[in-house]
């Protein structure tokens, strides 16, 4: 969506900014389900689900998923977020 390449995918930067543009765009205070469509290379599985986590923690989006992620990064993804205490992307 731009040059600048903490403009697309998973960073924490992109994921927080894009919240708050929808939350805005929308005039509402929530997100009932915000979706990660594909997985970012980029970046690594620990720093998106930590931005989410805290996405939910104040209370900006209420759940969150994924759809075209292979089943190798949900396993991956749900180690992580049980060893840190963050969310898990769910199916």
């Amino acid at each position: 969506m731009g040059k600048d390449p903490n403009c697309a995918g998973g960073s924490r930067r992109w994921i927080v900014a894009e919240v708050e543009n929808s939350l805005r765009r929308l005039q509402v205070d929530h997100i009932d389900l915000y979706q990660m469509h594909h997985p970012d290379p980029g970046t690594d599985i620990e720093e998106t689900l930590s931005a989410l986590t805290d996405l939910m923690q104040a209370g900006k989006v209420r759940a969150i998923g994924s759809s075209n992620f292979p089943a190798t990064t949900i396993v991956e993804a749900q180690w992580i977020a049980t060893e840190r205490g963050t969310r898990t992307l769910s199916r």
